[in-house]
């Protein structure tokens, strides 16, 4: 009796998947029906800016020329955002598009989790990035040019035939979900955590590492880039402070000439400087480690992967820092 339930329910699951699935077919020939070789390359461009490689130029810039500490806060939300949708993906394991109707393909996704759709990825990081960066304005009229931005990568990928709505509209739940849950959690770890001092603070980011290597076992690059990424900004800021902004300068006591203190503008070639000496030690560092560390196919390439994510993170939050501030491109802070 029960066997039989649970086929049924089965069975109707199934229905329902598939009329889902055939109304997103439906809704993407509908789009695709203004395609155009220059709407394609718009498309294209406006879906790459929801792919990891943006985030990678963006956060170190925020890093190391803007705010090194709510770069940090925004950079652990993304990479939370990328290890749980990745998870995600490999627990739902529905298909895309192109893999039910071939002649709706404009793009093809690659790696493990890129076989699977739900829920997007760029949907739902694009958003969490939004809401972050709209947040420090602390402004209303931010978020809406921010969040046309996303519907524009998410409209991308519709067009593009690599998501249904059904994956585009759990990405931006999944989206909102972690951004509501970082405005209301993060105040409370960080006082945990500053109240801990250092040993718990390393002692956390191991822990947090080895439940996501535990649970994400395919890729430990997001388990390698925490460990690494945090535990050199908790060494930074412990032995070698460095602040991404320059510091108030005090006007001389008794002088009425405008308001009591002015910010000075940081000098823009320090900063060019910095960006630059640490996006090319970056990329000279990744080029080295992949040369010299297994690649694919050997079975030492998960540690590898670990190791070379690992060595980036530390880069970005301690050692180009570090460089900054021994050459006078930064100050303690």
């Amino acid at each position: 009796m029960s066997q039989t339930l649970w086929s049924n329910v089965a069975a109707l699951c199934y229905v329902h998947s598939m009329n889902i699935y055939a109304a997103g077919l439906s809704l993407i020939r509908s789009i695709q029906q203004y395609e155009s070789p220059f709407l394609d390359t718009v498309m294209k461009g406006l879906s790459f800016l929801g792919s990891p490689v943006p985030y990678l130029v963006l956060v170190p810039l925020l890093f190391w020329c803007v705010d090194e500490r709510r770069a940090l806060r925004l950079a652990l939300l993304l990479l939370f955002s990328a290890w749980l949708n990745s998870s995600l993906k490999m627990l739902f394991a529905q298909p895309r598009p192109y893999d039910l109707d071939p002649g709706v393909a404009r793009a093809y996704e690659g790696g493990v989790s890129g076989r699977y759709g739900l829920p997007s990825g760029h949907a739902q990081t694009s958003l969490v990035l939004a809401l972050g960066l709209a947040s420090w304005k602390k402004k209303a009229t931010v978020y809406v040019p921010a969040l046309c931005v996303v519907f524009l990568i998410s409209l991308s990928r519709l067009y593009l035939g690599v998501h249904f709505p059904t994956d585009i509209l759990a990405g931006w739940f999944t989206g909102l979900l972690i951004f509501a849950a970082d405005r209301l959690l993060f105040p409370l770890l960080a006082a945990l955590l500053e109240a801990g001092g250092v040993r718990a603070r390393l002692i956390t980011l191991a822990l947090l590492t080895f439940m996501m290597n535990s649970l994400h076992a395919w890729d430990p690059g997001p388990g390698g880039l925490l460990l690494g990424f945090g535990g050199g900004y908790v060494l930074m800021k412990s032995r070698f402070p460095f602040c991404a902004g320059l510091p108030v300068e005090q006007r001389a006591p008794g002088d009425s000439s405008g308001d009591a203190e002015i910010r000075r503008t940081p000098k823009r070639l320090r900063l060019a400087l910095r960006y630059v000496f640490g996006m090319a030690g970056l990329c000279l560092l990744s080029i080295a480690l992949k040369k010299l560390l297994p690649g694919e196919g050997s079975p030492y390439y998960a540690l590898a992967r670990f190791c070379r994510y690992g060595a980036a993170g530390f880069w970005v939050s301690a050692a180009a820092p570090a460089f900054f501030v021994r050459f006078s491109l930064a100050r303690s802070g």
